[in-house]
């Protein structure tokens, strides 16, 4: 709340499983991450691995719900760590249910600040720069992109960091924490949804 506020934001923070018309009658919908991992039921697969917290695919489907429709009807979405991997999912997209049983990147997403580099002509890169040093708590990640989404930062070994729906006025998912980064980075990231709201 308070990296928003940061911003000029009025935050309102929704109780899980709230209904819909009430998270679309805002200026902007925010997800953002929690203890919990995505529920691979979420996209149509089984458990393959241990999952952290206590995952629940009615909660996971509701979120992605709710991104989905927020996306259809233009309103600026920003989507972080969790949040991200479920912006995706609502657009089609699956996931690494986990990075290092999947061979898919190594362990500095779980527990380190590392580098990524942004795509030139996207929001990403206009808030961020080309490359930045993020903060990362995570061990799932995209696998396959959602139909309409734009990958626009990546990692060191190659894994989604950052996605934008071009179509959007502001649909963006940010792997990191940019709540954690007390800097222009997050703060840039914040202003341009508060600006999106306006």
């Amino acid at each position: 709340m308070r990296w928003l506020e940061g911003a000029g934001a009025r935050v309102r923070i929704l109780p899980s499983g709230a209904a819909g018309g009430e998270a679309l009658l805002a200026d902007a919908l925010v997800v953002s991450s929690g203890p919990t991992d995505i529920h691979p039921a979420t996209y149509g697969e089984p458990v393959r691995v241990a999952l952290g917290g206590a995952p629940s695919a009615a909660r996971d489907r509701h979120d992605a719900l709710l991104l989905r429709q927020a996306v259809g009807l233009g309103l600026p979405v920003l989507g972080v760590c969790a949040g991200h991997q479920l912006l995706n999912i609502a657009c089609g997209g699956t996931l690494y249910q986990d990075i290092a049983d999947d061979g898919a990147g190594d362990a500095a997403h779980a527990t380190e600040q590392h580098g990524v580099a942004t795509v030139r002509d996207t929001a990403i890169r206009r808030l961020c720069g080309g490359r930045v040093e993020v903060h990362s708590r995570h061990h799932q990640a995209i696998r396959r992109l959602g139909r309409g989404l734009r990958p626009t930062a990546w990692s060191p070994d190659g894994l989604v960091e950052a996605v934008e729906h071009p179509g959007s006025r502001f649909a963006v998912g940010v792997q990191w924490q940019p709540q954690d980064q007390a800097s222009e980075l997050g703060a840039a990231l914040a202003e341009a949804l508060v600006e999106a709201a306006a």
